[in-house]
């Protein structure tokens, strides 16, 4: 399934800027900066060791199982031998092998044998996996504009703003954000899991992608990030401006920042409705006030 199909996908999406960043170069360049992960804040995020839980014998058969309808696949071997033996001979050889005593003993001594050299491999695997993952690019954004939060971390103490976007071109690729996850624990992957979904290497990198870079601890979750991922490497690349749809501005915002924000609106996003968040004397929220462009 699909992490869209659990969680519905926000139309509009909020990345926190500092004023300068956000002021120079988003609404003044009309460019976003991908990262690494290397470059992310917490060292956990797509650097910790990819986990598998831990063999007993009581998951032998189960595995065996998975081990010959994956990799004795009749129609996988027919690409290879169709031209020799027919598929329907394939078929009922396949079939033999699972069905005999001793074709099982034998699946079984295949499999517990390659265990050991399975897990040996995953400090080689972790190590090559994080060296790819450092030639990716990720955009993270969030699904709220007033978390206190998020303008204390990410836009210099409520001094920044906020640009909201709403993805409309059809190659736009905020339609691929998802959703991180957040945990107590580090993700932990079923071996049985892992065995099915590595016949689809498709499948396969798409889950062990989701759970190195759409997992976090719970202290994160205040965050409520989505993140889109590419192959492309990191850096600094335009943006649609069309897609932006609203800009806020901090409650701390310098009155100097707050007036190039708004003839930045004006002149390149004159579509776009401009806000401006200030402190509600009553109450621990803000108060968003439209501010006329």
């Amino acid at each position: 399934m699909s992490v869209k199909d659990s969680e519905e996908v926000p139309k509009v999406f909020y990345k926190y800027y500092a004023p300068m960043n956000g002021i120079e170069n988003v609404l003044g360049k009309g460019t976003i900066k991908w990262s690494t992960p290397i470059e992310f804040n917490d060292p956990f995020d797509n650097q910790y060791e990819h986990q598998f839980e831990e063999y007993d014998d009581s998951m032998l058969e189960e595995l065996s199982d998975i081990f010959l309808n994956q990799s004795f696949n009749a129609e996988q071997i027919a690409v290879g031998f169709g031209r020799v033996v027919p598929g329907e001979v394939i078929a009922e050889m396949v079939k033999d092998i699972s069905n005999s005593a001793e074709g099982e003993r034998f699946l079984k001594d295949v499999v517990s044998k390659s265990l050991p050299r399975f897990f040996a491999s995953l400090p080689e695997f972790n190590k090559d996996f994080r060296e790819e993952m450092q030639k990716s690019a990720i955009f993270c954004v969030t699904d709220s504009f007033d978390n206190g939060l998020m303008w204390a971390h990410y836009a210099q103490s409520h001094s920044g703003l906020v640009v909201a976007f709403a993805p409309s071109e059809p190659n736009s690729p905020l339609y691929a954000a998802e959703p991180v996850r957040y945990s107590e624990s580090l993700p932990v992957t079923k071996l049985a899991d892992h065995l099915t979904a590595y016949s689809n290497m498709d499948n396969w990198i798409r889950k062990l992608t989701q759970t190195y870079t759409l997992t976090k601890g719970n202290i994160w979750s205040y965050e409520r990030e989505w993140r889109v991922l590419t192959a492309g490497g990191a850096g600094i690349r335009p943006f649609e401006k069309r897609e932006v749809v609203a800009v806020y501005m901090g409650c701390r915002m310098k009155p100097e920042n707050r007036e190039n924000v708004i003839v930045l609106v004006r002149s390149k996003y004159p579509w776009a409705d401009l806000f401006q968040l200030t402190m509600n004397p009553k109450k621990f929220e803000f108060i968003v006030e439209k501010v006329d462009t």
